[in-house]
């Protein structure tokens, strides 16, 4: 069997084992590839038709998508929050944060973030807010990148050596809800 790729600029229609005649091949570059040049063998080959997408012809399903809808029995999305709740499941024990003398398991770190999600929701953040975070590599920074998309808010995190100018016009463009700010590094960089 020998596979043709496809033109990019027309649309995949369905798939056929056939067969090729040079009259079916026309103007194809797998001409060479018909059986009169390749005798005995089956050319599998995908038709293509902008026809198809003009008359507004649905595709066909293949025997492997008929009823194969998604349901929870077989498709979940894989979020980082769906991730880390999967995760804090399955290895609870395990170190899931290392800084410096801290560590703390997945089930530690999962709590940690389930409460931090649930303390922006109860302060009035929801789907579609910002919440700025401006703090150097440390765990809470890292429970940040889980617990606000868990209350549906979108994390923008700043770089902590920006001028004051500059966080203040990222915080106005992004239309910040709540602003997380690491006191420890903002003392020792003095930049807020």
């Amino acid at each position: 069997m020998t596979y043709v790729a496809p033109d990019d600029d027309i649309m995949f229609r369905e798939l056929h084992c056939c067969r090729l005649t040079p009259a079916k091949c026309r103007d194809r570059q797998f001409a060479d590839r018909s059986p009169e040049n390749d005798p005995g063998s089956l050319i599998l080959v995908r038709l293509y038709s902008k026809i198809a997408k003009e008359e507004g012809n649905p595709m066909k399903q293949t025997i492997y998508e008929m009823g194969l809808d998604q349901t929870p029995a077989n498709f979940v999305a894989l979020t980082p929050v769906t991730f880390m709740a999967r995760t804090a499941q399955i290895y609870p024990g395990r170190a899931a944060t290392v800084y410096n003398d801290l560590r703390r398991s997945w089930a530690e770190t999962y709590e940690r973030c389930r409460r931090f999600a649930c303390a922006l929701v109860q302060r009035g953040v929801g789907q579609g807010d910002t919440v700025s975070i401006m703090a150097t590599n440390i765990p809470e920074m890292f429970e940040a990148h889980f617990a606000v998309p868990m209350s549906g808010a979108v994390l923008n995190a700043i770089n902590t050596r920006l001028d004051a100018g500059s966080v203040a016009f990222i915080l106005n463009h992004a239309e910040t809800k709540v602003f997380i700010v690491d006191l420890c590094d903002v003392s020792a960089n003095g930049t807020v």
